[in-house]
């Protein structure tokens, strides 16, 4: 248990590493001001509501290879949108006890090279052996304590259950294990000794460098973070295709839970609504929408306007789908922060229409807006949409483009849609397939070379972001996040 915050830069200068995460020039700012240990940590009030920390910490060292840890923290709490403070601490150990119990770390790794010739006893002796020198040139060496404090909401158990999956992002990005302290954030920094201590977010920490928002997908092949910019990358919508089982939904997933964090955080995206026909995405969303909407059969679907050529496409629809028992009805579907609308419990015809229509009541009310903010419409299984070719659909994707509109569509192949969708999305993401069919009909996408989708391994897709060349990635494990955050 060491200071590899020294080695890797993240405590060089300061107790603070990064604090940040909500809307304003200056942010969420964090003082704790001369507190002793035993004082009851405060609320923190922002914009009228009330925050309460939730308190992670790791005595493991932080491997920081590469020197820019600090750096990749802070794009990660910036992209999944969560109000957090990175704190570190230094304390003093006695050099001879610490050098003793590295030399005892080193021959149990070297014996456990002896007795498998596994390279990762090889990398871990080289590891410790650096660390070794380090301490012996160190006049006083230091054990740290990194601490990330996620500021939830008061009584937002939604808030806190994705702190937890944060938690997981940090452990997978800082190679350390945290665990949930009930300390107080003051007896969690300070060491027993001390007397008091402050911990401030200096304000350049909060300047515009790390001010433009976005959203995480994954890694790509040199590690680096692959991030949507919010609202750039979908202004112009973003189609995600891919067989089944490749990552569709996962990505889904992850994708609306960080538009949903943004839209409690910094209220853009105003309004965040997931459609699910099938069922997966919602089991996996469920408790974490401000709304869950189970339709049934009979129920009915609110539309700002019943007349015009807005009349026409729902007429079209229901010519469709005669045998249907859903209807439209006088009302919006826009609703601040994330509503989930969830139709595995329709009959299947019925969650066609249902789909289509929620659609076109975003279309038609961002056509006639304003809207209150920016919306988005996250939709999985979209070939459901494609009724009368998709004209509804079209019409959405081209009044959205302008009008605050952004749609997220997933569908297993290019040609479920009709090429007028196609051409008017412009982030696409290609998860890897297992036909040369897959690969023939992604070429409707504009992708170079397609046989490389034949090699993907599950959960990496080619990311393009309109005429930017392809980036492939491997998705977070969103779903996964989910799962520990609730067990």
């Amino acid at each position: 248990m060491l200071f590899e915050a020294i080695l890797g830069g993240m405590a060089a200068a300061s107790l603070i590493l990064i604090a940040r995460n909500t809307r304003g020039s200056n942010g969420f700012r964090v003082a704790i001001a001369k507190m002793a240990p035993g004082d009851r940590d405060g609320e923190v009030v922002f914009d009228g509501k009330s925050y309460e920390p939730i308190v992670y910490y790791s005595e493991d060292p932080v491997r920081d290879e590469s020197g820019r840890l600090g750096e990749r923290l802070t794009n990660l709490a910036r992209s999944v949108r969560v109000n957090v403070t990175y704190a570190t601490t230094l304390f003093k150990v006695d050099k001879g006890r610490l050098l003793s119990y590295l030399e005892d770390q080193i021959s149990k790794a070297q014996f456990g090279y002896q007795a498998t010739r596994h390279v990762r006893y090889q990398e871990r002796i080289r590891f410790l052996r650096r660390l070794y020198g380090e301490v012996a040139r160190t006049h006083t060496p230091y054990v740290h304590r990194l601490l990330v404090i996620v500021w939830a909401p008061k009584g937002d158990q939604a808030a806190r259950a994705r702190a937890e999956a944060f938690k997981s992002m940090v452990e997978a990005e800082a190679g350390v294990k945290l665990e949930r302290t009930g300390e107080s954030i003051v007896e969690a920094l300070l060491p027993s000794t001390a007397s008091n201590i402050v911990v401030e977010a200096p304000p350049s920490m909060f300047a515009g460098s790390i001010e433009a928002p976005g959203v995480v997908v994954g890694r790509d092949a040199d590690g680096r973070l692959v991030i949507l910019d919010w609202p750039r990358d979908f202004e112009t919508h973003i189609g995600v295709f891919g067989p089944t089982g490749r990552g569709k939904t996962v990505l889904l997933v992850g994708l609306t839970l960080q538009l949903a964090s943004m839209s409690d955080s910094r209220m853009d995206p105003y309004a965040v609504v997931a459609v699910d026909p099938k069922g997966d995405l919602a089991r996996m969303l469920r408790g974490h929408a401000s709304k869950t909407i189970k339709l049934r059969e009979g129920d009915c679907i609110p539309l700002p306007r019943l007349e015009g050529a807005v009349g026409e496409i729902i007429e079209e629809m229901l010519s469709e789908h005669r045998n249907s028992s859903i209807t439209p009805c006088m009302g919006s579907v826009v609703k601040r922060g994330f509503t989930l609308y969830d139709l595995e419990h329709l009959p299947n015809e019925d969650r066609d229409l249902a789909a289509s229509m929620i659609l076109s009541s975003l279309a038609v009310e961002a056509s006639e807006g304003p809207l209150p903010g920016r919306a988005v419409l996250v939709i999985d299984e979209a070939w459901r949409l494609s009724i009368g070719g998709a004209r509804h659909m079209v019409w959405a994707l081209r009044e959205g483009r302008s009008r605050g509109l952004h749609i997220v569509y997933a569908t297993q192949s290019p040609t479920d849609l009709p090429d007028p969708v196609l051409n008017n999305t412009g982030t696409l993401i290609v998860f890897g397939g297992y036909t040369r069919s897959y690969t023939e009909a992604a070429r409707r996408l504009g992708l170079d070379d397609t046989r490389r989708l034949l090699e993907l391994p599950v959960g990496s897709a080619y990311i393009k972001v309109k005429d930017l060349p392809p980036v492939e990635a491997r998705v977070f494990g969103f779903h996964e996040y989910i799962k520990r955050a609730r067990s």
